[in-house]
């Protein structure tokens, strides 16, 4: 019998993806070759024929075995060289081909970095790989051989570019990079050398990315193809003499707050066509920003400053209906969770005192988030993917923390807990809300960082000296 043990090494620590399976087979000897005596080796290699994905149930079992709801199918084609040796004296040496396939599947989730794992798989951006960990291979008798092959699958993400940024390093000059989720493959997109980009957002499939550009005393809203580097400025400043901010609503389409006389109002406009429309027509001083779109509904939610006092509204994608959310008033900043149920908001109370106010849409009740000591300012707020999780960073003179409030619990909790004289500039979701990636001058300058929810672990992605970096993650990947 030959046995051996460890043919195959593989790295398993960061291995997510995986199963083991052991593959047994009792092999008859073609009639053209001789008699067994004993075997001398065993070797095997493999081929990827195919990967595919099926949906499955979703639950756990008695006996802990879990199921996401989506499988990786690998099918493989074994070879399998034998040498052995035979009694016969003049041509006592011989090899025994063999030639199999097999089927295994490996659990893998929905969606990866926001991205349905069929895309994935299409765009070659799965890639399945076999470890042999074992082979037994025992002739019985003269003709027959028995086989076990100890098989370790891994499904493995090939990474891509998913986090861009803005590196300010001066007052007036800024420009736009890409890098892969763990700070590697770093690459520059932009290279303005007297303007100042800022805001910049990923299109919800992932494949563009917008951004304000300012020069002088105007700023226009461009379009940026990451992997050509072009750059597509879709307004014009004979229209708009400023533009305030914007979000995506799909692929094609932007909405945008722009300055006409004395007013901002909303527009739409198609990124390809370039055609805008209006959609809000207020009375003179009145400002409207910050939109976000709630797809779920078609509605898009804006803030209105009128009277220097500040108000949320929302307005229906198709028909324009607007109507005030009567009870949300002095909003700073707010977001709302993807299933559309809840709208958190920041509220400002006085000069120097701010909150955070959920509204449950559903029932039309408020929940005041209980601050801690010592907070008087809150900025930048955000939901994450799973829509149970609201994000804000907290604040005062010394130092900025992100705060993590969870509808579920209840419970709000400091993420960061940072030192004396730590500021954060802004943060991001990743995709499937595990991660927070943000920036902060810990280093003195701001870099970028990382925190993982599971166990508050930090890791640095950047070493750099900036004065400012504004993050966004990469909602999907195709």
């Amino acid at each position: 019998m030959l046995h051996k043990i460890g043919i195959c090494r593989c790295k398993s620590e960061g291995m997510k993806y995986f199963t083991q399976d052991c593959i047994s087979q009792k092999i008859r000897l073609d009639d053209n070759l001789p008699d067994i005596d004993y075997i001398v080796s065993s070797m095997v290699d493999y081929e990827i024929i195919s990967v595919d994905t099926i949906k499955t149930i979703k639950g756990k079992s008695n006996d802990e075995k879990y199921s996401s709801g989506k499988k990786a199918v690998v099918k493989i084609k074994f070879k399998q060289k034998i040498m052995y040796i035979s009694k016969i004296q003049d041509e006592n040496v011989h090899i025994f081909e063999n030639y199999f396939y097999h089927s295994v599947f490996v659990v893998i989730p929905e969606r990866i970095e926001g991205t349905d794992t069929k895309a994935l798989v299409k765009f070659k951006k799965l890639k399945p790989i076999a470890y042999i960990e074992d082979i037994i291979t025992k002739n019985i008798g003269v003709r027959a051989i028995l086989n076990y092959i100890h098989v370790l699958f891994e499904i493995k993400y090939i990474p891509t570019y998913e986090l861009c940024y803005t590196i300010h390093s001066s007052f007036k000059n800024s420009n736009i990079f890409t890098c892969f989720s763990d700070g590697s493959n770093n690459i520059q997109n932009t290279f303005y050398e007297k303007e100042k980009v800022m805001m910049p957002k990923w299109s919800q499939v992932g494949k563009e990315i917008a951004f304000l550009c300012y020069k002088k005393k105007e700023n226009q809203l461009c379009i940026l193809n990451p992997q050509t580097s072009f750059i597509k400025t879709i307004t014009d400043k004979r229209k708009f003499a400023l533009i305030k901010d914007f979000c995506w609503i799909d692929n094609e389409n932007i909405i945008f707050s722009g300055k006409i006389k004395e007013n901002f109002e909303l527009f739409s406009i198609n990124i390809r066509t370039l055609n805008y429309k209006q959609l809000t027509f207020s009375s003179k001083g009145v400002e409207n920003f910050k939109p976000k779109y709630l797809s779920k509904y078609n509605k898009i939610v804006f803030l209105r400053k009128e009277n220097r006092k500040n108000s949320l509204w929302q307005m229906d994608r198709y028909d324009g209906d607007c109507k005030e959310i009567n009870s949300l008033f002095n909003a700073k900043d707010f977001c709302f969770t993807i299933d559309g149920n809840h709208i958190a908001s920041i509220i400002k109370f006085s000069t120097c005192s701010c909150g955070v106010v959920i509204l449950n849409l559903k029932c039309h009740e408020e929940n005041m988030v209980k601050i801690p000591d010592g907070i008087n300012l809150v900025k930048k707020i955000s939901c994450s993917p799973s829509s149970n999780l609201i994000a804000f960073l907290g604040g005062n003179c010394n130092k900025d923390d992100i705060y993590v409030y969870n509808l579920d619990k209840n419970s709000l909790e400091n993420l960061t807990n940072n030192n004396k004289g730590i500021k954060i500039k802004d943060f991001t979701w990743s995709p499937e809300g595990d991660k927070i990636y943000y920036s902060s001058n810990g280093l003195q300058y701001y870099n970028i960082s990382g925190i993982l929810l599971s166990n508050l672990e930090k890791f640095q992605l950047t070493n750099i000296e900036a004065e400012n970096i504004e993050l966004s993650y990469r909602p999907c990947i195709f």
